[in-house]
């Protein structure tokens, strides 16, 4: 029967072979055309499928990296990349993490990775199944980071992952190159080596070794005599080697060069993650800045959320001090209070992102400014967050609730995510995520002061938003009172024209009384006042699409509106008009507004539709009009 197949197969190639030369000269080349373009197809497809993530190491070259300034001294310690900052003027040394984590007897296992960690971050998959990575138990604890010093700067490029450390030996090493090695080490050390590497000749093989096979995992063997590590040769051995190696001169660049010639390694389908973290002191500051462009993942493990220096400065059960928060115009969480009972607590800077859904509002977190510190003893530092702050959330914890520290610190959303509805297909949660990641940098400078006074800490950052935004904030020098006072123009209200219910401007007050408000209360002596004027144009409060500016008739008219203005000019009178730029309530074509282009989109490419929230049940206000974001 084989026989009969072999004949078959055979006299279907002569066939074959007949007919082909049979074809017209076009049509064969139009064939070959496309095959070769399935093919390079084919291999591209196969050739971006595999992602790669580079695992960095450790090579051991520092034991101390030190950076200094007038103000600051700067300590790594290389073995770990944890750190500790000197101020020198008050004495006061802050530490990247807990120097007694390990005998703290309320964090779990994962806690205490955290404890110890300058990083931690979260990703995910389709199915929105989360995950922690913290840089000690899966960089520091393997040394599967490496460090780049400059003369101001430290760089670290952590590996996060359950990967195996790596080695600097070589992989694989042409014969060339190995002789010189060995001649470098003395007889014992060379002889040992015989016994972990295999030497392959592709003009010597020997009976069980497979050519071909052996020539798609080492290109290199066709022109050069090579040696390859043994798969079985354990880490003990391997740490020998790179010791033997390094004496002989092997550098980690040789090493990159040389796992370059090993194409049998295969990545990991295991989560890799690259993250690139540098110091820098600029004058009395320390800036800690993590660039996105340098963050590394896979496709199928998005990462979401990423911590950094989760536990600087944190405060122990014996220690006396705060954490001070962003709540408001700043409050302050005392040092063991006891209070572990409560939510920990959390809050977005600048609010809410509008492009990401969500169901229900039970607590509005919103921070209206990008700063955090801690005071402890005598002394204080004030982060401020100088890039990627609306990104950004700020957290905290006292002792007692999942460790027995004090820390605040900011927790930042690098890739959003929404779940979308597979119908009956799968029954359990899948989730799409942003095809535009976070850019720019993540970028925090932390500012160290001889005092525990939140007063100094706000006379800080003062400083800091006047350097920063010189020309454009002024020290208000105010001698009487400031007054704010907010008038509403019109609301809108439903009303039924020919039958037909139609929103319509409801006027509550208009421009002329609105001036006839402003001029009494400034002569009764109000003079330090500033005017908002709200629901003054398209259609009221509920504002239509502001892509055009029409004063509302019922309240006036635009001339009423010019004296309103002129009148508060004249004396002196701080007066805003306000209106929404990021929303589109009550709009339609007629108004400019399509849903279907000028709404933004979540990351399930739905449109932004939003809602008001129900102070009831703290879902949506689904019996009231929704309204959109823009793009």
């Amino acid at each position: 029967m084989k026989k009969d197949k072999a004949v078959r197969k055979a006299e279907f190639r002569a066939a074959l072979k007949r007919g082909l030369k049979s074809l017209i000269g076009p049509i064969i080349a139009c064939v070959i055309i496309l095959i070769g373009i399935l093919v390079v197809m084919f291999y591209q497809e196969e050739e971006e499928a595999e992602e790669i993530i580079r695992v960095n190491a450790y090579d051991g070259a520092e034991e101390e990296v030190i950076l200094e300034s007038d103000r600051l001294k700067f300590v790594m310690d290389a073995t770990t990349t944890q750190f500790y900052v000197e101020d020198k003027k008050s004495g006061a040394i802050w530490y990247s993490n807990p120097t007694d984590s390990d005998s703290d007897t309320i964090a779990q296992t994962a806690e205490k990775g955290a404890l110890k960690s300058t990083l931690v971050l979260t990703y995910s998959t389709i199915n929105g199944v989360d995950t922690i990575f913290d840089n000690y138990t899966y960089s520091m604890k393997n040394q599967i980071y490496d460090i780049e010093k400059g003369e101001d700067y430290v760089t670290i490029n952590y590996s996060l992952g359950d990967t195996q450390k790596e080695f600097v030996i070589p992989p694989v090493i042409v014969e060339e190159d190995m002789l010189a090695y060995r001649a470098n080490m003395n007889p014992g050390e060379a002889s040992l080596l015989d016994n972990y590497y295999v030497r392959y000749d592709i003009n010597n093989l020997g009976k069980k070794d497979n050519k071909e096979e052996l020539l798609s995992f080492y290109p290199i063997m066709e022109t050069n005599v090579i040696y390859v590590l043994r798969d079985s040769t354990r880490d003990n051995m391997r740490s020998k080697f790179q010791q033997m190696f390094e004496a002989a001169g092997y550098t980690y660049e040789a090493y990159l060069a040389d796992k370059e010639l090993d194409l049998k390694v295969k990545s990991s389908d295991k989560p890799v993650f690259n993250v690139q973290m540098t110091y820098r002191l600029d004058g009395d500051d320390l800036i800690v800045e993590i660039p996105m462009d340098k963050l590394e993942f896979k496709e199928e493990y998005p990462m979401l959320y990423l911590s950094v220096l989760p536990y600087f400065g944190a405060g122990g059960k014996n220690d006396e001090g705060y954490l001070m928060v962003p709540e408001g115009g700043g409050s302050i969480i005392n040092f063991n209070n006891g209070k572990t009972a409560q939510n920990s607590y959390y809050a977005n800077v600048y609010g809410w992102d509008y492009a990401t859904a969500r169901k229900a509002v039970v607590h509005e977190t919103k921070a209206y400014f990008n700063a955090f510190g801690v005071a402890n003893g005598d002394s204080s530092y004030l982060c401020v967050i100088e890039e990627s702050a609306p990104y950004a959330a700020i957290q905290a914890n006292v002792s007692g609730k999942v460790n027995s520290y004090n820390s605040v610190n900011a927790l930042y959303n690098i890739m959003t995510r929404e779940q979308y509805d597979v119908g009956t297909i799968y029954n359990g949660n899948m989730y799409i995520y942003n095809e535009n990641p976070l850019t720019g940098s993540l970028k925090q400078r932390y500012t160290f002061i001889d005092s525990n006074s939140y007063v100094d800490m706000a006379k800080e950052y003062e400083k800091y938003l006047l350097k920063k935004y010189d020309g454009y904030l002024t020290l208000n020098d105010d001698t009487s009172t400031p007054v704010a006072l907010e008038v509403l123009g019109a609301v809108d209200k439903v009303r039924q024209v020919m039958g037909i219910p139609v929103s319509r401007p409801h006027k509550l007050t208009t421009y002329k009384e609105a001036q006839d408000i402003v001029q009494e209360l400034n002569a009764d002596g109000i003079d330090n006042l500033s005017v908002k004027l709200s629901g003054w144009m398209n259609g009221g409060v509920k504002q239509q699409v502001l892509n055009k500016v029409k004063p509302i008739s019922e309240l006036g008219g635009k001339k009423n509106l010019k004296n309103l203005i002129a009148s508060s000019n004249e004396d002196g009178i701080d007066f805003y008009l306000n209106g929404m730029t990021n929303y589109a309530k009550d709009s339609n074509i007629l108004d400019g507004f399509m849903v279907f282009t000028d709404a933004a989109r979540f990351a399930s490419k739905e449109k932004a539709e939003l809602w008001e929230y129900s102070t009831t049940n703290f879902g949506q206000a689904t019996w009231t009009d929704p309204y959109y974001l823009l793009r």
